[in-house]
């Protein structure tokens, strides 16, 4: 902040998984509906303003913010907070303001304080949160082996017969029991990479099932895991495409050292299909992307992308790339950023399990 000039931020956040982490990373209050803003000054203790209702009042005993102000109009109190703290005429970071103030709201405020300066911090912000401290990596970790208990538990309620939204239900239970009340269970048994929330459909003993998790733990911080599971021997090319994925992953975390290019290790990948001899037709998504308080942080994994990786930053890697076969894999795994590559959260190894039917 010193060095943007900036002599406070104005932090706005909700509860999307993607825009909640501004707000958790300086208050540890996990945003559970609703828009939040933090007035996060220079030199001064921050206040936390949230509307009126029992989060709030919940947020006033637990949050780590000891200022934390129920309002019914936040707009009218941010301007109030900004006055009272002497800033109403200074040069202000706005985190969140182009992705999550609605225009109205932001007109309001601009129109209240005619002489602040706003100017767009969000990057400032990420690039702090997406760097972990060991407790934070510790955090990290703790929620990755909670997503790996959901999925062998999906893995275990997995039977031909039972709907698919049975065996999903068990897995938000058992997300729940650890203390994951935000993220996705989901499932696809087609031949593509689709996957969506459970449906009454019948689990079939020649399914192909891919499934896809992603939860935020008890500290806030998110991971997603997928898994492939087939009640009998995989088709040969669906097994061929599996373990290229798993390859490329590898390929790339083992390059995925501070300083290296995005760009880098997004070629590590492609190479890693051709050598294989899958023709690249396109992309589906990114091959990677940091993840923390967010399930998606900077650096994305895109073939331009000039990003560099940092130290200890969380990397959730993918590969997005299509294959003219059109064969979709759900294998997913998270790393830590260090000097000797990437370090694996937790034991998990991606792997094609073969259940009993």
């Amino acid at each position: 902040m010193k060095k943007a000039g900036y002599n406070a931020l104005v932090i706005i956040g909700n509860s999307e998984g993607n825009e909640r982490g501004y707000i958790r990373y300086l208050s540890d209050w996990r945003l559970f509906g609703g828009i939040a803003y933090i007035v996060f000054p220079l030199k001064e203790d921050p206040v936390l303003i949230m509307g009126l209702g029992a989060q709030a009042e919940w947020a006033r005993e637990l949050s780590a913010i000891s200022d934390t102000r129920p309002v019914l109009d936040r707009n009218r109190a941010l301007i109030n907070v900004l006055k009272e703290k002497g800033l109403a005429k200074e040069h202000l970071g706005a985190v969140g303001w182009n992705r999550i103030m609605p225009h109205g709201d932001a007109m309001s405020v601009m129109n209240g304080l005619p002489s602040a300066r706003f100017e767009d911090a969000t990057t400032l912000m990420e690039d702090v949160m997406g760097v972990l401290s060991d407790e934070e990596i510790t955090q990290a970790e703790e929620t990755h082996n909670y997503v790996v208990r959901i999925l062998e538990r999906i893995a275990a309620g997995l039977k031909p017969g039972r709907t698919e939204r049975e065996v999903m239900a068990e897995a938000i239970y058992e997300a729940a029991k650890h203390g994951c009340l935000d993220g996705m269970a989901h499932i696809g048994c087609g031949r593509t990479s689709k996957t969506m929330p459970g449906s009454d459909r019948q689990i079939q003993e020649d399914d192909i099932i891919k499934i896809f998790l992603e939860f935020a733990g008890p500290s806030g911080f998110s991971v997603e895991l997928g898994g492939q599971f087939s009640f009998r021997e995989p088709p040969e090319e669906q097994r061929r495409k599996f373990d290229t994925d798993v390859k490329a992953i590898k390929r790339a975390a083992e390059q995925m050292c501070p300083g290296a290019k995005v760009s880098d290790l997004c070629q590590i990948i492609k190479e890693t299909f051709e050598q294989d001899g899958w023709k690249i037709t396109g992309r589906r998504l990114w091959d990677f992307h940091g993840q923390g308080l967010h399930s998606q942080l900077p650096p994305r994994g895109l073939p331009d992308s000039e990003e560099i990786l940092k130290a200890n930053s969380m990397i959730n890697i993918h590969p997005g790339i299509l294959t003219e076969d059109g064969i979709g894999i759900a294998v997913t795994h998270n790393y830590i950023v260090t000097p000797d590559g990437g370090h694996a959260l937790g034991n998990f190894l991606p792997e094609w399990r073969v259940l009993n039917p």
